[in-house]
């Protein structure tokens, strides 16, 4: 009797396992038929936005695949630069899908570039060799989620840290009708997350976490007018580059947000973005931090349709014929764009510079009529626009700038043995005090406290500075404090 329960108990356990190890399997390789799909599905993607790509070879296994994708590249020929030759790089896949090899995901892709004799050089030259843990120059793993999402690394000695979780929570991308050109639009939620590291001819970007959630869609009856929301987040970003001089620059951006929102009614685009960081330091010829930096753009009353018209002619690339083309739209639009009175306006825009905040704000509008030419092209005197601009900045900040440059400049006039015999500091402060005095005078600037303030108003073509009229060419006086 026992061993009779016991037999049972043994066929019970065994049918379980066999249960299981059916589910498992048929689970994995529904899932395999999933991910084989979606696979395919991305390589015709790539194929319609111009990489050469094509599926050698797919084998799909119960709880694993492999597969082989050919990638051909266009480059310049070694013997004639002016020409372009194909490059073919294998890449080998290695696939394993859930729900029991793959375990919390769906799957799990391993990808390595392979070398070639006719490969290895174009390989090297722009992904460097192997890294010491890869047999490939190249290699890729993707993780891809349960519902849908994606984690990607990508591994170079060109990119010579692994940029981690690339987190694709979501990528959905619509085509347009029939005879439409581009795409209808996406909605994409991607996160990069960090370190990631990249460096080439000794420029160097770095990132701790990238977030990217955009929801775009061509208007209705529009090509290439998209609506609707962009938002980009840098929780901390560096990149630092040699100038055709040789001097090193870089950029530091910390918790920077762009937010972007676009929209189309009656047939006019309007478009807002906005700026916000905590921190931004700029490098250089010398160091400026700002902190609490924000800003808002605006652009108002865009013919959607000439707008449209004018970005068709863009094929993405910028040959002469190309620049060409586009600047023969735009002259035809112009006249269309213009009837809508366009408006461009900064708003909202301060900063936190050591010295103190700078606050101002500009707006520019187009408030003639357009007018035809003999010849049929569009005239814009300054009597059409419109424009306004305030601000308020602390006077020690334009001290700084002004001395800075005409320390430069004072430098650069010395001839050889001078600099002993000219004291730069004592020259560079008489100077800056005199062109400060001057410009106080011409009431370019107005004191206020420690601070100084510019009220600019250009209305019918006449000009006036803090509510003194003034010629044209004085606006411009107002830029060599600041750049």
């Amino acid at each position: 009797m026992r061993v009779g329960r016991a037999e049972r108990r043994v066929e019970k356990i065994v049918g379980a396992v066999a249960v299981a190890a059916v589910v498992l399997g048929g689970g994995s390789y529904w899932t395999g038929s999933r991910v084989e799909q979606e696979f395919r599905e991305g390589v015709k993607l790539a194929a319609e936005h111009g990489v050469a790509v094509n599926v050698v070879d797919y084998q799909r296994g119960i709880f694993g695949s492999t597969a082989r994708t050919d990638v051909t590249f266009q480059v310049p020929s070694a013997e004639d630069p002016s020409i372009t030759e194909s490059v073919t790089v294998p890449i080998v896949h290695d696939i394993r899908h859930g729900p029991l090899p793959a375990l919390t995901a769906a799957a799990r892709i391993h990808s390595e570039a392979q070398t070639t004799e006719d490969n290895a050089e174009y390989l090297t030259e722009t992904f460097g060799e192997a890294p010491s843990k890869a047999k490939s120059p190249l290699v890729f793993d993707v993780v891809i989620g349960w519902a849908g999402g994606r984690d990607l690394s990508v591994v170079s000695s060109k990119i010579e840290a692994e940029i981690k979780g690339i987190k694709i929570k979501k990528f959905h991308q619509s085509k347009s009708g029939e005879g439409a050109s581009g795409d209808s639009g996406w909605d994409a939620d991607i996160v990069i997350g960090g370190p990631s590291f990249i460096k080439s001819n000794e420029d160097v970007i770095n990132s701790d976490r990238i977030e990217f959630k955009s929801n775009m869609s061509t208007a209705d009856g529009f090509k290439r007018v998209y609506t609707g929301t962009t938002n980009i987040m840098l929780e901390k970003f560096h990149f630092q580059g040699k100038d055709d001089n040789g001097a090193v620059r870089s950029v530091e951006l910390k918790n920077f947000h762009v937010a972007g929102e676009a929209s189309v009614k009656d047939g006019v685009l309007g478009t807002e973005v906005k700026f916000d960081a905590d921190e931004i330091v700029t490098k250089g010829d010398g160091k400026e931090a700002v902190d609490h930096f924000k800003l808002k753009l605006q652009f108002e009353n865009i013919d959607a349709r000439a707008y449209d018209t004018i970005l068709q002619t863009w094929k993405g690339n910028e040959d002469q014929a190309q620049a060409q083309a586009m600047a023969a739209v735009f002259q035809e639009q112009v006249g269309v764009l213009l009837q809508r009175k366009p408006v461009l306006s900064i708003k909202d825009a301060s900063g936190h510079w050591p010295e103190g905040m700078v606050t101002g704000s500009f707006r520019i509008a187009y408030v003639g009529n357009v007018k035809h030419d003999d010849d049929k092209s569009e005239s814009l005197p300054m009597s059409n626009l419109d424009s306004n601009l305030q601000m308020m900045v602390p006077r020690a900040l334009v001290m700084r700038h002004m001395s800075a440059q005409a320390s430069e400049r004072i430098t650069d006039s010395l001839e050889d043995g001078e600099e002993k015999e000219v004291n730069v500091g004592e020259e560079t402060k008489k100077q800056v005090d005199k062109q400060m005095a001057a410009m106080l005078e011409e009431g370019i600037f107005v004191e206020k406290g420690d601070s100084l303030t510019v009220d600019a108003q250009l209305q019918k073509g006449e000009l006036h500075l803090n509510g003194k009229p003034q010629q044209i060419e004085n606006l411009f006086k107002l830029i060599p404090p600041f750049f």
